[in-house]
Protein backbone atom coordinates (compact mmCIF):
# COMPACT_ATOMS: atom_id res chain seq x y z
CA UNK A 1 0.00 0.00 0.00
CA UNK A 2 2.85 2.40 0.82
CA UNK A 3 4.43 1.73 -2.58
CA UNK A 4 1.14 2.51 -4.36
CA UNK A 5 0.67 5.74 -2.38
CA UNK A 6 4.27 6.82 -2.98
CA UNK A 7 3.85 6.25 -6.74
CA UNK A 8 0.58 8.21 -6.81
CA UNK A 9 2.24 11.03 -4.86
CA UNK A 10 5.26 11.06 -7.18
CA UNK A 11 3.19 11.10 -10.36
CA UNK A 12 0.85 13.75 -8.94
CA UNK A 13 3.80 16.02 -8.11
CA UNK A 14 5.41 15.30 -11.48
CA UNK A 15 2.25 16.43 -13.29
CA UNK A 16 1.57 19.35 -10.95
CA UNK A 17 5.05 20.78 -11.48
CA UNK A 18 4.67 20.34 -15.25
CA UNK A 19 1.40 22.30 -15.34
CA UNK A 20 1.81 25.61 -17.20
CA UNK A 21 0.09 27.61 -14.42
CA UNK A 22 2.44 26.19 -11.75
CA UNK A 23 5.45 26.73 -13.99
CA UNK A 24 4.42 30.35 -14.61
CA UNK A 25 3.74 30.97 -10.91
CA UNK A 26 7.05 29.47 -9.71
CA UNK A 27 9.09 31.07 -12.47
CA UNK A 28 7.67 34.48 -11.58
CA UNK A 29 7.73 33.97 -7.80
CA UNK A 30 11.29 32.59 -7.67
CA UNK A 31 12.63 34.64 -10.60
CA UNK A 32 13.80 31.45 -12.30
CA UNK A 33 15.38 31.53 -15.72
CA UNK A 34 15.64 27.77 -16.13
CA UNK A 35 12.50 26.10 -14.77
CA UNK A 36 13.14 22.91 -16.76
CA UNK A 37 16.33 22.22 -14.79
CA UNK A 38 14.54 22.77 -11.45
CA UNK A 39 11.73 20.49 -12.66
CA UNK A 40 14.20 17.74 -13.64
CA UNK A 41 16.12 17.95 -10.36
CA UNK A 42 12.92 17.94 -8.30
CA UNK A 43 11.64 14.93 -10.25
CA UNK A 44 14.83 12.98 -9.60
CA UNK A 45 14.82 13.85 -5.89
CA UNK A 46 11.13 12.94 -5.48
CA UNK A 47 11.69 9.68 -7.37
CA UNK A 48 13.75 8.50 -4.38
CA UNK A 49 10.53 8.14 -2.36
CA UNK A 50 8.87 5.41 -4.48
CA UNK A 51 12.25 3.78 -5.14
CA UNK A 52 12.84 3.39 -1.39
CA UNK A 53 9.34 1.94 -0.88
CA UNK A 54 9.81 -0.37 -3.89
CA UNK A 55 13.13 -1.70 -2.59
CA UNK A 56 11.68 -2.24 0.91
CA UNK A 57 8.47 -3.93 -0.28
CA UNK A 58 8.22 -7.72 -0.02
CA UNK A 59 8.44 -9.54 -3.34
CA UNK A 60 5.40 -11.87 -2.93
CA UNK A 61 6.02 -13.58 -6.27
CA UNK A 62 2.84 -15.02 -7.83
CA UNK A 63 4.60 -17.68 -9.90
CA UNK A 64 8.01 -18.59 -11.22
CA UNK A 65 8.20 -17.73 -14.93
CA UNK A 66 11.75 -19.07 -15.19
CA UNK A 67 13.74 -18.65 -18.38
CA UNK A 68 10.66 -17.61 -20.41
CA UNK A 69 10.06 -14.61 -18.11
CA UNK A 70 13.72 -13.63 -18.29
CA UNK A 71 13.66 -13.82 -22.09
CA UNK A 72 10.59 -11.56 -22.18
CA UNK A 73 12.37 -9.11 -19.85
CA UNK A 74 15.54 -9.16 -21.96
CA UNK A 75 13.56 -8.64 -25.19
CA UNK A 76 11.46 -5.79 -23.80
CA UNK A 77 14.46 -4.20 -22.06
CA UNK A 78 16.41 -4.17 -25.34
CA UNK A 79 13.38 -2.80 -27.21
CA UNK A 80 12.91 -0.09 -24.56
CA UNK A 81 16.59 0.84 -24.69
CA UNK A 82 16.47 1.19 -28.49
CA UNK A 83 13.29 3.30 -28.33
CA UNK A 84 14.88 5.58 -25.69
CA UNK A 85 17.99 6.00 -27.88
CA UNK A 86 15.95 6.71 -31.02
CA UNK A 87 13.73 9.17 -29.11
CA UNK A 88 16.69 11.21 -27.93
CA UNK A 89 18.03 11.46 -31.46
CA UNK A 90 15.17 13.87 -32.14
CA UNK A 91 15.11 15.49 -28.68
CA UNK A 92 18.43 16.51 -27.19
CA UNK A 93 18.88 15.01 -23.72
CA UNK A 94 20.56 18.18 -22.42
CA UNK A 95 17.51 20.23 -23.45
CA UNK A 96 15.10 17.59 -22.11
CA UNK A 97 16.78 17.75 -18.69
CA UNK A 98 17.06 21.56 -18.73
CA UNK A 99 20.86 21.61 -18.81
CA UNK A 100 20.73 23.94 -21.79
CA UNK A 101 17.91 26.05 -23.19
CA UNK A 102 15.68 24.71 -25.93
CA UNK A 103 16.98 26.13 -29.18
CA UNK A 104 14.08 25.42 -31.46
CA UNK A 105 10.69 24.36 -30.16
CA UNK A 106 9.31 22.53 -33.19
CA UNK A 107 6.89 19.66 -33.49
CA UNK A 108 8.89 16.49 -34.11
CA UNK A 109 7.15 14.04 -36.45
CA UNK A 110 10.09 12.15 -37.96
CA UNK A 111 12.17 9.16 -36.87
CA UNK A 112 10.61 7.17 -34.05
CA UNK A 113 7.97 9.92 -33.72
CA UNK A 114 6.63 8.87 -37.14
CA UNK A 115 5.50 5.59 -35.50
CA UNK A 116 4.40 6.79 -32.04
CA UNK A 117 3.50 10.15 -30.56
CA UNK A 118 4.90 9.16 -27.15
CA UNK A 119 7.78 6.71 -27.65
CA UNK A 120 9.33 7.43 -24.23
CA UNK A 121 6.08 6.42 -22.55
CA UNK A 122 5.90 3.30 -24.72
CA UNK A 123 9.45 2.39 -23.67
CA UNK A 124 8.67 2.91 -19.99
CA UNK A 125 5.60 0.66 -20.07
CA UNK A 126 7.46 -1.99 -22.13
CA UNK A 127 10.32 -2.10 -19.64
CA UNK A 128 7.99 -2.44 -16.65
CA UNK A 129 5.92 -5.11 -18.44
CA UNK A 130 9.14 -7.04 -19.03
CA UNK A 131 10.05 -6.72 -15.36
CA UNK A 132 6.63 -8.05 -14.36
CA UNK A 133 6.95 -10.94 -16.84
CA UNK A 134 10.31 -11.91 -15.32
CA UNK A 135 9.28 -11.36 -11.69
CA UNK A 136 5.45 -11.43 -11.43
CA UNK A 137 5.26 -10.04 -7.92
CA UNK A 138 2.76 -7.82 -6.16
CA UNK A 139 5.13 -4.86 -6.12
CA UNK A 140 5.91 -5.19 -9.84
CA UNK A 141 2.20 -5.38 -10.62
CA UNK A 142 1.61 -2.21 -8.59
CA UNK A 143 4.52 -0.49 -10.35
CA UNK A 144 3.29 -1.53 -13.81
CA UNK A 145 -0.39 -0.73 -13.28
CA UNK A 146 0.03 2.66 -11.57
CA UNK A 147 2.76 3.77 -13.97
CA UNK A 148 0.74 2.67 -17.02
CA UNK A 149 -2.31 4.54 -15.74
CA UNK A 150 -0.21 7.64 -15.11
CA UNK A 151 1.43 7.41 -18.53
CA UNK A 152 -1.93 7.29 -20.30
CA UNK A 153 -3.35 10.17 -18.25
CA UNK A 154 -0.08 12.11 -18.59
CA UNK A 155 -0.03 11.60 -22.35
CA UNK A 156 -3.58 12.93 -22.64
CA UNK A 157 -2.74 15.99 -20.53
CA UNK A 158 0.42 16.58 -22.56
CA UNK A 159 -1.58 16.33 -25.77
CA UNK A 160 -3.82 19.18 -24.64
CA UNK A 161 -0.74 21.35 -24.14
CA UNK A 162 0.70 20.29 -27.51
CA UNK A 163 -2.56 21.18 -29.27
CA UNK A 164 -2.42 24.63 -27.66
CA UNK A 165 1.20 25.04 -28.70
CA UNK A 166 1.10 23.62 -32.25
CA UNK A 167 -2.61 23.86 -33.13
CA UNK A 168 -3.84 22.18 -36.31
CA UNK A 169 -0.38 20.83 -37.05
CA UNK A 170 -0.54 18.65 -33.93
CA UNK A 171 -4.17 17.68 -34.55
CA UNK A 172 -3.21 16.40 -38.03
CA UNK A 173 -0.19 14.56 -36.57
CA UNK A 174 -2.42 13.00 -33.91
CA UNK A 175 -4.82 11.72 -36.56
CA UNK A 176 -1.98 10.00 -38.46
CA UNK A 177 0.17 8.67 -35.62
CA UNK A 178 -0.90 6.40 -32.74
CA UNK A 179 -0.27 7.42 -29.15
CA UNK A 180 1.37 4.37 -27.56
CA UNK A 181 0.88 1.27 -29.72
CA UNK A 182 2.16 1.27 -33.30
CA UNK A 183 -0.34 0.66 -36.12
CA UNK A 184 2.21 -1.55 -37.86
CA UNK A 185 4.07 -3.46 -35.11
CA UNK A 186 6.37 -5.27 -37.54
CA UNK A 187 7.24 -2.06 -39.38
CA UNK A 188 7.90 -0.42 -36.02
CA UNK A 189 10.18 -3.28 -34.93
CA UNK A 190 12.05 -3.15 -38.24
CA UNK A 191 12.58 0.57 -37.76
CA UNK A 192 13.79 0.13 -34.16
CA UNK A 193 16.16 -2.74 -35.05
CA UNK A 194 17.60 -1.40 -38.31
CA UNK A 195 18.38 2.15 -37.24
CA UNK A 196 22.01 2.41 -36.11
Amino acid sequence: MKLALSLVFYYFMHSLLAAPAVKKFLTHRLSLKNYRLLYSLTSVILLAIPVIFYLNSPSNIYLNTGIAGRLVLLTLALLSYRVFVLSFRRVRLSEFLGLQPTENNQLIVTGIYRHLRHPLYFATISLLAGLFAAVPSEKNLILLSITSTYVIIGAMLEEGRLIQEFGDKYVAYRRQTPMLLPNDPFGFLRFVIRNP
